[in-house]
């Protein structure tokens, strides 16, 4: 699976010049969907100024597998953030 999500990720990011300014900043959940798409199991992580997508047991973004830092689970970071 971890190749696979490489390729993937490596198919997309060069795809066109600018995926990773993309991708890394103002849009980092919407490559979470596409990869979501790919791989439905996949859920994601996020911090104040980034998501990260889970697959399996790693973690990546536009940039290929990133470590998971301060990131919570999209169902960690909305039971701290209800209203």
């Amino acid at each position: 699976m971890h190749d696979y999500a490489i390729f993937f990720i490596d198919t997309v990011r060069n795809s066109f010049p600018n995926a990773v300014e993309i991708y890394a900043k103002d849009n980092c959940y919407k490559f979470h969907l596409i990869l979501k798409a790919v791989f439905p199991s996949a859920s994601y992580y996020r911090n104040s100024t980034h998501v990260i997508t889970k697959i399996r047991d790693r973690y990546y973004d536009i940039t290929g597998e990133v470590e998971k830092t301060d990131h919570v689970s999209e169902i960690e970071y909305y039971s701290h953030n209800k209203n």
